[in-house]
């Protein structure tokens, strides 16, 4: 009779608690040995865990544990009894890797002795501590088991790489609705320039920014307007995103778990799902949250009725707004701009200031807006700039409303949104509505998302031209940047399930060579099952909970926007001026009459008169 031990509740404190024996006769230390394994040599293998299971059979969270304890074992036990060619390392590797694992956990334990003025004892125990395990085997036999998992990982990713891919996407190449046993993400490659404001995101209508700020909103529009440079370019040359600056403005891939600001990731998915000109497609809709139902709070002081509806819906009524390239334009030109007739406006009120006007007027929004091809009129109306409707800077075809929006050299339309930290000027790369077929130049999802590389030969291609895809978007001599990029791929579609394990789990016991037996009229298979089953439902019900709860809080700032910005300021006639009549409801916003009158150089009457609408001394 031969012995083996595995530690199998290294990540659940079992260490000491479970063994495996082996021999023909069956278990040795227990006639009701809870698993069984059929072994790789015909020979069976009980794994006697009465001790640990009536440990913690009783605890709210013991099943957990117990299965951790079993996947462990099984894992262990996998690579104990498998051929070396199976997986990538050997045995032999996997353990020198986590013997230098452990040397570098010691060499850390004595830097921390020195910066904390402490022993290395007193570290080495934190260390430890940290991982779960009493001692330096405890601390091997945990890397050795991390190790172990991950090459089982990635075997069974590469084994199921196209089924994955599919799941992650949560659509086929027609659009059309892929099972999945995890949330499927949905995703978005995004790119953005940063313009940077200091200015507080809840001064909804009386936001204020500096000479500096103004002149940099300036320059990103003439950058972007001019056909010399990519979206890449002005990124790198003037987003305050210095990380993704670097990288041409790219920020990966989003999914509804990407922890953006909701203006950032809920402003593309408001774009793209009502007014990018898409087909409706229930199976996105349902995936990023739209058509469930909210209850909101229309005004910030609760006095409106609370409305009941879908996000779709709201986002239908809130609209999108549109903004002149004059406006930025004005903004920059304004910049310095802060006396009239050698005075400061109402007494140094910076409310008024031209670029603080314009900023409140057209960008100081929270809600997405397009950037259009208009000019602003003496009255601060939009009107169509006749220079750019043929040629010139990049513009898309005519929309429905009859305007052509900025796009980027590529004809993505630019999309921005007021978060915290300024103004996000946003492209989608790849949005989740661009699949199609593959049998063109244009990539599908699955290709755009493949983990393959330049040079591979499964690399995406048409006619013997390479695909753009996420790897190879932004064309670089570094294969290490294309190795970066698709393991990028690799490491989304692995963990987008946060069942993943399950996976492995359910594979390594579905051969029929492990069973479970009864132990006081329960089988423990029985019960792991239905606690997988259970948490697949319970994280599906928290992503969409939480994507929910996301909408909800932004369209509820949406709507306090809006209310403070045009609808709770009344004015009697003795202190509005005589062009607004008692009572008259009007916009806290200063009217952008008062920056036009700047530039018209007409500041000297009408308006612009002491106590007319622009002007006036306290």
């Amino acid at each position: 009779m031969k012995t083996k031990k595995i530690s199998a509740g290294l990540v659940s404190s079992f260490i000491a608690a479970l063994a495996l024996t082996a021999c023909s006769g069956g278990a040795t230390a227990s006639d009701n040995a809870i698993v069984t394994y059929k072994g790789y040599d015909g020979e069976q293998v009980n794994v006697l865990t009465n001790t640990v299971y009536n440990k913690y059979r009783k605890s709210s969270d013991g099943i957990a544990k117990y299965y951790s304890a079993i996947l462990e074992s099984i894992i262990r036990y996998q690579f104990d009894s498998s051929s070396e060619t199976v997986y990538k390392k050997s045995n032999a590797q996997i353990k020198t890797e986590a013997e230098n694992n452990v040397t570098g956990a010691k060499q850390k334990a004595e830097e921390n002795a020195k910066t904390n003025n402490t022993s290395y004892s007193t570290e080495w125990d934190s260390i430890l501590s940290s991982y779960g395990v009493k001692d330096e085997e405890g601390l091997l036999q945990h890397f050795i088991y991390q190790l172990e998992k991950e090459e089982l990982e990635d075997k069974y990713f590469s084994d199921n790489k196209l089924a994955l891919t599919k799941e992650y996407l949560g659509i086929d190449d027609a659009g059309q609705p892929v099972n999945s046993n995890g949330n499927a993400a949905f995703p978005y490659h995004i790119r953005h320039v940063l313009v940077s404001v200091s200015d507080g995101a809840n001064n909804y209508f009386n936001g204020t920014i500096s000479t500096d700020q103004a002149k940099n909103i300036g320059n990103v529009i003439d950058y972007l307007m001019d056909t010399k440079y990519t979206f890449a370019e002005v990124a790198k040359k003037l987003s305050g995103d210095e990380g993704s600056a670097a990288k041409g403005g790219d920020v990966g891939i989003m999914t509804p778990n990407t922890s953006f600001v909701n203006e950032f990731k809920l402003g593309v998915y408001y774009y793209d799902n009502v007014f990018g000109g898409r087909a409706a497609n229930t199976t996105i809709e349902k995936g990023l949250g739209l058509n469930e139902e909210v209850t909101i709070s229309r005004y910030a002081d609760g006095a409106a009725p609370v409305s009941k509806t879908t996000v779709k819906e709201e986002i239908t009524r809130l609209g999108l707004a549109k903004v002149p390239y004059d406006a930025f334009v004005r903004i920059g030109k304004e910049a310095e701009t802060e006396l009239v007739n050698g005075k400061k406006v109402n007494d140094g009120n910076a409310n008024y200031y031209p670029r603080n006007v314009y900023w409140n007027n057209f960008l100081n929004l929270h809600n997405p807006f397009v950037i259009t091809n208009e000019l602003l009129d003496a009255s601060g109306e939009p009107v169509e700039d006749p220079t750019l409707i043929d040629g010139g800077p990049r513009w898309s075809d005519k929309q429905e409303d009859g305007k052509r929006y900025l796009t980027d050299e590529a004809g993505h339309v630019i999309i921005g949104v007021r978060g915290s930290y300024g103004i996000h000027l946003m492209i989608m790369q790849k949005s989740i509505y661009d699949f199609n077929d593959g049998s063109t130049k244009a990539p599908s999802l699955e290709e755009y998302y493949t983990t393959y590389i330049p040079g591979d030969e499964k690399f995406p291609s048409y006619e013997g031209v390479d695909k753009s895809t996420y790897v190879n978007y932004i064309s670089t001599d570094e294969i290490s940047e294309y190795n970066t990029r698709a393991s990028e791929i690799k490491t989304a579609i692995k963990s987008f399930d946060s069942t993943y394990d399950y996976r492995l789990y359910e594979l390594l016991t579905s051969n029929g060579k492990i069973t479970f037996n009864n132990t006081d009229g329960i089988n423990l298979g029985e019960e792991i099952a239905k606690y997988i089953a259970a948490t697949k439902a319970n994280n599906k019900n928290s992503a969409v909970n939480t994507l929910t709860s996301s909408w909800k809080t932004y369209l509820e700032l949406l709507n306090v926007q809006n209310e403070q910005r045009d609808y709770t300021v009344r004015y009697t006639t003795g202190n509005a001026g005589a062009s607004v009549p008692e009572n008259t409801p009007v916009k806290r916003v200063v009217n952008v009459r008062c920056a036009i009158g700047f530039i018209s150089g007409t500041a000297k009457t009408g308006d612009w008169a002491e106590g007319g609408l622009c002007y006036y001394e306290e």
